[in-house]
């Protein structure tokens, strides 16, 4: 997985991410930790006790992995990595018409 804080050199030990992961098709979200911080649980009390109101739900989880193989197959973050390079440091304004999104130099 790609996160928006790679860009910036910042690897957190602990993040949340939700929304995206499967598309806001059902409610999904995950934590994501290094292997030092799993490695200290480990050496405690061996549980990560999270818990949430979707928890275990199989049709979210079905979800999450049906919309992070769209991601993979159809190289979206490349994609995004592409266009965000395109407007890196320059002033555009977004524009919605017919359905259709137009980034436009200012």
């Amino acid at each position: 997985m790609t996160l928006s804080t790679e860009g910036l050199g910042v690897v957190p030990d602990i993040q949340t991410v939700g929304k995206g992961l499967n598309g806001g098709y059902q409610a999904l979200s995950a934590v994501l930790m290094q292997q030092k911080v799993v490695d200290g649980l480990k050496r405690g009390s061996g549980a990560f006790a999270n818990g949430q109101t979707f928890q275990c739900h199989p049709a979210a989880a079905a979800a999450g992995v049906a919309v992070m193989s769209v991601f993979e197959d159809d190289n979206i973050v490349a994609g995004c990595a592409k266009r965000g390079a395109e407007v890196s440091g320059k002033e555009y304004c977004i524009r919605v018409s017919d359905g259709s999104l137009s980034f436009d130099k200012l």
